[in-house]
């Protein structure tokens, strides 16, 4: 290969004197001849004159006549390959030390890359992929940081127009939990969602109205329900306000209002008639009972005019069995649901039954007129 004649290079070009001496001694001695001294071409032509004489008398000879041919022929190939090779050796110093620099950069190269050429060929051949990489690599850079710009201006364009229809649905929300409010008698709460960025290091967040601000799938906006249950209260985050009657009656007119887009299926009230007389209690079921069209609700209460809108009225009691107790849920039908309200009027008397045959017709009406409406209503277990 080509290493190979590259280390055999000093040697001929050092010595090109001598051998081009000997290539036209070997080139004279088959067909130039020199005073004296025979010359190998001539030898073979008498030879072959002689040969073909004897063919006169034995026809089988030639073949050996057809040899010797053959042979003077490629030695006359021969010698004109010997004459074009000397006439090319010539002495030349530049190629010389061009050579030995050659070769000792090939023995650098060696030591640092491989003990072969071919550990060298194939070491270039590596950076050179890398280096095409490289350079690609740059220009792919260039495209992608153009298109992350792109697509960066474009979901900043959607997050803020998702941000401004968020905004709208807050101002309708604020307004229907605030009519909700009002039904259960919780006037004077105050319900505000608020709405803030965080801001996100240059080339992290999203350029929104100057500023970068962090964002995630859900967009830029971090919203918070805002609570003042108390008039001249600061409206303060929804999860630390105090909890009780007020706060799950609260919860209730919230869950109304996003009930059919709220997809949890149970929601559970503990207590929320705490602190709610009789008229708002009765508004209570109400709202309990049309909650039920989109979820299934489970209420807790002590009031009976909670309990009347109830679907299924579950009673629960302790009792003592084997000197243990034990809790046992009772579902009510018919007349014992009657008793059931009137012991929770205040005892089972005529006069409690009365009133309590008086909720569950109040709240038959008040469904009636619902399903009345066309529109499609859903359980709502009770427990008392």
């Amino acid at each position: 290969g080509g290493a190979e004649r590259l280390l055999a290079a000093p040697r001929r070009l050092s010595n090109a004197g001598e051998i081009r001496r000997r290539a036209e001694a070997a080139y004279a001695a088959i067909r130039q001849g020199r005073p004296g001294r025979p010359v190998a071409l001539d030898l073979l032509a008498e030879a072959a004159l002689e040969l073909k004489a004897l063919t006169e008398f034995d026809r089988g000879l030639e073949p050996l006549l057809a040899e010797l041919t053959d042979a003077t022929e490629r030695l006359t190939d021969l010698a004109r390959a010997l004459r074009n090779y000397a006439e090319g050796v010539e002495a030349d110093p530049a190629r010389l030390a061009e050579v030995e620099d050659r070769l000792r950069l090939i023995d650098r190269l060696k030591r640092k890359y491989g003990p072969t050429v071919a550990d060298i060929l194939a070491y270039a051949e590596q950076a050179e992929a890398e280096l095409e990489q490289t350079l690609t690599g740059q220009e792919r850079l260039g495209e992608l940081e153009a298109e992350l710009e792109a697509l960066r201006a474009e979901l900043a364009r959607r997050a803020g127009e998702l941000s401004n229809r968020r905004r709208d649905a807050a101002r309708r929300l604020e307004e229907a939990v605030a009519a909700e409010l009002e039904n259960l008698k919780l006037g004077h709460t105050r319900f505000q969602v608020a709405f803030a960025t965080e801001p996100a290091p240059e080339g992290e967040g999203l350029p929104v109205d100057g500023e970068t601000v962090a964002f995630d799938p859900t967009g830029i906006d971090r919203v918070g329900f805002l609570v003042a249950t108390n008039p001249g209260e600061p409206l303060r985050p929804l999860a630390k306000v105090a909890s009780g009657g007020e706060t799950a009656r609260f919860m209730l007119a919230l869950k109304v209002v996003l009930a059919e887009a709220d997809p949890v299926p149970t929601l559970v009230f503990d207590e929320v008639d705490v602190g709610v007389g009789g008229r708002s209690g009765q508004v209570v079921g109400e709202t309990l009972w049309r909650l039920g069209r989109h979820h299934q609700v489970l209420c807790i209460t002590h009031l009976p005019q909670v309990a009347a809108y109830a679907d299924d009225h579950l009673a629960v009691t302790k009792e003592l069995a084997s000197d243990r107790a034990v809790v046992r849920v009772r579902r009510l039908t018919g007349a014992e649901r009657v008793v059931e309200l009137a012991a929770m009027l205040g005892g089972d008397t005529v006069a409690n039954r009365r009133s309590a045959g008086e909720l569950l017709a109040l709240a038959r009406d008040y469904k009636g007129r619902f399903a009345r409406s066309g529109q499609g209503v859903r359980q709502l277990p009770l427990i008392s």
